[in-house]
């Protein structure tokens, strides 16, 4: 038995939190997930869109893949359809947080004629004999017949057993993060972040990237919650304060810091800092200063959500929540 989740095309936070709550009502079950415009085509074939998000806080084909696909073991197949029309069915396979493959094929876009007939790919799966076959029908002005094939190896019988189980986080994780003032070293790659002596709780880590978009920079400190970052978006909601007022940084005498923490576009978190300016509200240049965190994750009952927008004064485009979190 097979658990399909056929979701819209860019699916936003909201829409794979409720695919995440829906794997989870189904553990050990094998999961197709079934979208558009996930995988991109190129030259040397297919690979993971590379757009992290495509207008109002949609999730391009990378970011589903780091927030979702690839943290699920469940999920072994992706099933999609973009790119060129004249190009034949394609396959991708990525290695998934648990050191699993998972079979991705974009079928060929269909064309529509003037008289109503489009194409079609019909996919065949053969779990004994370690097969997928992929077949793409067209209409020849009489009937359909097949254009293109593909035929695809992969190890069933070793990928449909024994899923990795993710990591649930059951209470509140917090810790107390000290911070140097280190602005010249930004671009150097080194950064003066780290977690208390003994001010941490067992699950809160500094976050490992693995690319410039959510790593440790001035006046941002990369987190993560369990073993893995890329699902925390989902999972919680994290909370930030200044744990300083009056820092004397060395760079134009005391000042008095805000901090919020927000997602990254592919699921991690981030807490930023910036400076006051003088005012009563987050309107200065980004800054250091220690602070605490504490992410409160959904699976512990705790009500919340983050809503989110693409930029200042935009309008709010995604709510991730609890599924029990009513906005009323």
């Amino acid at each position: 038995m097979w658990l399909h989740l056929n979701m819209e095309v860019y699916a936003d936070d909201e829409s794979l939190k409720w695919a995440q709550d829906v794997i989870d009502c189904y553990a050990g079950m094998p999961v197709i997930y079934s979208t558009h415009s996930y995988l991109q085509q190129g030259q040397e074939g297919c690979k993971l869109g590379e757009a992290m998000f495509n207008g109002d806080g949609l999730n391009g084909g990378k970011a589903q893949w780091y927030k979702f696909v690839g943290n699920n073991d469940q999920i072994v197949m992706v099933l999609c359809s973009s790119g060129d029309a004249e190009r034949k069915s394609e396959a991708y396979v990525s290695v998934n947080i648990y050191g699993r493959p998972v079979l991705q094929i974009n079928v060929r876009y269909p064309i529509f004629s003037a008289i109503g007939k489009g194409g079609f790919s019909n996919i065949e799966v053969d779990e004994p004999s370690g097969k997928v076959d992929v077949a793409d029908y067209f209409y020849n002005g009489e009937k359909y017949v097949i254009k293109d094939k593909l035929a695809v190896d992969f190890d069933w019988s070793a990928r449909l057993c024994n899923f990795g189980e993710r990591q649930c986080i059951g209470h509140v994780e917090l810790a107390n993060l000290e911070v140097d003032e280190n602005q010249s070293q930004e671009t150097e790659g080194r950064y003066g972040v780290r977690i208390g002596v003994g001010q941490g709780s067992e699950n809160f880590r500094l976050h490992e990237t693995i690319d410039r978009m959510s790593e440790s920079n001035y006046g941002d400190y990369a987190i993560q919650i369990g073993d893995f970052a890329w699902d925390d978006s989902l999972g919680g909601v994290t909370i930030a304060c200044s744990a300083e007022n009056g820092r004397d940084n060395g760079r134009g005498g005391k000042n008095y810091h805000t901090v919020s923490a927000s997602p990254t576009k592919m699921g991690s978190q981030l807490v930023s800092v910036h400076k006051t300016s003088g005012k009563a509200y987050m309107g200065g240049e980004e800054g250091d200063v220690d602070c605490g965190v504490a992410y409160f994750p959904f699976s512990g009952g705790w009500l919340g959500g983050h809503l989110q927008n693409l930029d200042n004064n935009l309008k709010m485009c995604s709510l991730t929540a609890n599924e029990k979190y009513c906005d009323g």
